[in-house]
């Protein structure tokens, strides 16, 4: 499949989290056969804090479960997994419900690929539900595709079954499954798997890779009515824009320094400190507009580090967590301090990440101002994704779901 079909289709994601209406169904007699379990966690030095941190009882969580087909045709669905998944969870982060900001969680399978089992219908859950989108990130980019049998119901079936969706009725609950072989292919039926999506409060929105048409002739259409969602067709002429700006070169320099401001702590700290880093390197070997939107995302989201970045924890919890703080885990430079010390420079630190972060919002600003003037200049560039985002707001505000407008704030020159 060409990878340019997919240029728009991550884009669309956000759309589909204001789609979450659902009425109740009855289950069909599909059972996980246990053939294709999860991967075992990493290591204790190696593993991922994931404890979010509090938020008012009035917010809401945006539960985004990923379904990719890694079979043969899909390297263009991956590559453009990669390259638009800041733009998805920025649009996510920007969400406001009653006020608050809404805990983002997503999760990933793959189904499709030979190389999984063939008991387990070829589907593998890549990663549970998880705040940490520096982890989604490093496994889109693990992914590799193989020749396999695209089984649609089974995978939905499964990740409605393994995934841990709550109990709230508030919150906002959506399958994304996007491929290009029938609907209908594989031994569990998608109507049964979409139906016990609805019982859970779970929208299921399908992207069929291909024609509008023949999306609608196998079935992906009816996939998306049978859970309340959305289906859509991505136009295999659509191109992605990797602009360069003039605020690229103090913006690297800004980010630069606001890693360096970072302090790991905690048995975690050190993987998730080298694993950003990664990650920033992964997004910037895709373009300057991905590595824009990763570092947007990065600074404006940063407090949901504080389970390893002792600049990220709150004030009012940096004695506690200081006394709780084993030495060893920390950089170097900062293990012979003592606890008055440490929490100076803890402080100190923050400052400067203030600072840094407003600096960093101005110039994302201006960097969009000269982006969309870019667009202009090429008359139907992006023009699917400027439409879908243009949904997002009209659909989400039907829903009581607000965006904040980041492009309405005035750029210090």
């Amino acid at each position: 499949m060409n990878a340019s079909m997919l240029t728009n289709f991550f884009r669309a994601l956000a759309i589909i989290t204001a789609l979450s209406g659902c009425r109740p169904g009855h289950p069909d007699n599909y059972t996980a056969d246990g053939a294709d379990a999860p991967p075992a966690p990493p290591p204790a030095t190696a593993s991922i804090v994931d404890t979010p941190p509090a938020a008012p009882t009035a917010a809401k969580s945006i539960l985004l479960g990923l379904l990719l087909d890694t079979s043969n045709s899909m390297d263009g669905l991956i590559n453009q997994a990669k390259a638009q998944l800041w733009s998805i969870v920025n649009k996510l982060a920007d969400a406001r419900c009653e006020g608050h900001k809404p805990e983002i969680r997503v999760a990933l399978y793959e189904y499709g690929n030979d190389r999984l089992s063939a008991r387990g219908n070829h589907i593998r859950q890549v990663l549970a539900f998880t705040t940490n989108m520096d982890e989604v990130s490093k496994e889109l980019f693990a992914l590799t595709t193989n020749g396999g049998n695209e089984y649609c119901g089974a995978v939905i079936g499964r990740s409605v079954d393994e995934l841990d969706w709550g109990t709230s009725d508030a919150d906002l609950k959506m399958l994304v499954i996007a491929g290009n072989e029938p609907f209908t292919q594989g031994p569990v039926s998608f109507g049964g798997a979409c139906e016990r999506a609805r019982q859970k409060g779970i929208v299921v929105n399908t992207i069929y890779c291909g024609d509008h048409n023949e999306g609608i002739n196998t079935a992906w259409s009816a996939g998306a009515l049978a859970a309340n969602g959305s289906y859509f067709s991505i136009d295999q002429d659509a191109v992605t824009m990797q602009v360069a700006s003039p605020y690229d070169d103090e913006l690297a320099q800004l980010e630069q320094k606001w890693n360096a401001a970072n302090i790991y702590y905690g048995a975690q700290g050190s993987y998730n400190y080298s694993n950003m880093a990664e990650q920033d390197r992964n997004a910037g070997s895709l373009g300057f507009s991905t590595s824009s939107k990763r570092r947007e995302f990065k600074v404006k989201n940063s407090e949901a580090n504080h389970t390893w970045d002792l600049t990220e924890v709150r004030e009012e919890q940096l004695d506690s967590v200081l006394a709780k703080t084993e030495r060893t885990t920390l950089p170097t430079q900062y293990r012979a301090m003592d606890k008055q010390q440490l929490r100076t420079h803890v402080v100190q630190l923050q400052g400067e990440k203030k600072a840094l972060k407003e600096r960093i919002g101005q110039l994302n600003v201006q960097r969009e101002q000269y982006v969309a003037a870019q667009a202009k200049a090429q008359p139907g560039a992006n023009a699917l994704e400027n439409s879908i985002l243009a949904a997002i707001e009209t659909s989400a505000r039907k829903k009581g779901m607000n965006f904040e407008e980041e492009t309405a704030k005035t750029p210090v020159q």
